[in-house]
């Protein structure tokens, strides 16, 4: 398994974990780029190139101007990959996982590695590209593993490995007309009962602020509140969505124009803790009450939220038991080779918090509307 190395000395530690993985066969005939393994390091590349300089001095590697380089070693029993590797591929580098992410992660190396199996983590950031195809049949070809496992990637990333029919698990949703099996969160019911719980309290007017640059969960989690509102009988409730980028400026500007809005929503959905971090300092900066002006429900959970002042209500489960139903799902898959082609679904518990009170009288008032 291709690990960190944790001794000063970079240079020489990068040189020997890279030696240990090509005389085990992880890669057949040529390295990776220099870009993908100064990911996997966590390196920068001017450093990750001296380590390929004590190889090419060896006689292990050697360097072709303009490809990648060339392993001479010849591997006398070659590393059976295809039978106790998992590779998880993903387009984030390691310093922009989410945490949980990264606890999911940590977690599943535990589980698996007590089932005989490795696990070996892939990034590269041009999977982000609108044709990753010909990085992927690289990958593919290079990385003989017994599975793979598919984090954040984009809708094309999915219909490649769905195409090729290849032993793969989705960590997320899949996009639809993909089979591809897949382990989530159900953010649909998520958000259908979260448009229920602001209706209950009166809320008519709903918004929900989110991502622009949808991944599959975030379009379940869009339709499950529109379902919530148009199934509701409810005939004065409306949704409206606030689309941002990601940023601190853009959710601001978007939370402005909810303010100014002639008929203000009073009830707000936000799908990201980190951008519910914003939203709420940036509320309370405003001099809006909460609950008082403005009640506000966090589909997701973060250990953090727990410390905000009032309590956030939010949707949560337990991370550890995600993490070890992943790794029975990897473990099925790599072991067997295939799984049913069907999502697998965790529903969350809803912690009411104090931010859902009813709507301000006022804007209760069929003139405000």
């Amino acid at each position: 398994m291709l690990e960190l190395p944790k001794r000063a000395s970079l240079i020489p530690q990068i040189a020997e974990t890279l030696r240990q993985a090509i005389s085990e066969g992880l890669w057949q005939e040529c390295l990776p780029g220099e870009r993908e393994l100064a990911d996997r390091f966590q390196v920068s590349r001017p450093t990750l190139r001296e380590a390929l300089k004590l190889l090419q001095r060896e006689g292990i590697v050697d360097v072709v101007h303009g490809k990648r380089r060339r392993i001479l070693l010849k591997v006398q029993h070659p590393r059976r990959s295809s039978r106790n590797v998992v590779a998880a591929i993903t387009q984030d580098p390691p310093h922009l996982m989410a945490p949980l992410t990264i606890f999911y992660m940590n977690e599943l190396r535990k589980h698996i590695q007590e089932a005989g199996l490795q696990l070996e983590i892939l990034t590269d950031r041009r999977l982000n590209s609108s044709k990753p195809e010909k990085l992927l049949e690289g990958k593919v070809r290079d990385e003989k593993v017994a599975c793979w496992i598919l984090l954040s990637v984009t809708q094309q990333i999915q219909s490649w490995f769905d195409q090729r029919g290849l032993p793969a698990l989705v960590v997320g949703s899949c996009y639809p007309e993909i089979a591809i099996p897949s382990l989530d969160i159900d953010y649909r019911a998520i958000c259908r009962h979260a448009v229920g719980e602001f209706l209950r309290k009166g809320h008519r007017r709903l918004a929900f602020l989110t991502p622009a640059t949808k991944v599959a969960g975030d379009e379940a989690s869009e339709e499950g509140f529109l379902t919530g509102v148009a199934d509701s009988g409810h005939t004065d409730a409306n949704a409206t969505f606030f689309r941002h980028d990601g940023t601190r400026e853009d959710i601001c500007r978007k939370l402005d124009r909810l303010l100014r809005a002639p008929a203000r929503p009073t009830g707000l959905l936000i799908s990201r803790p980190f951008h519910l971090l914003t939203a709420f300092t940036y509320l309370l900066q405003k001099g809006l009450s909460l609950p008082g002006d403005l009640s506000i429900i966090s589909r997701d959970n973060d250990t953090y939220l727990s410390c905000l002042y009032p309590d956030i209500a939010r949707y949560s489960y337990r991370r550890r038991h995600f993490a070890q139903r992943l790794a029975r799902l990897i473990i099925q898959l790599a072991t067997t080779g295939s799984l049913p082609k069907r999502e697998h679904r965790l529903i969350p518990q809803f912690h009411s918090g104090t931010t859902v009170a009813p709507p301000p009288s006022d804007l209760c008032n069929p003139a405000n509307r």
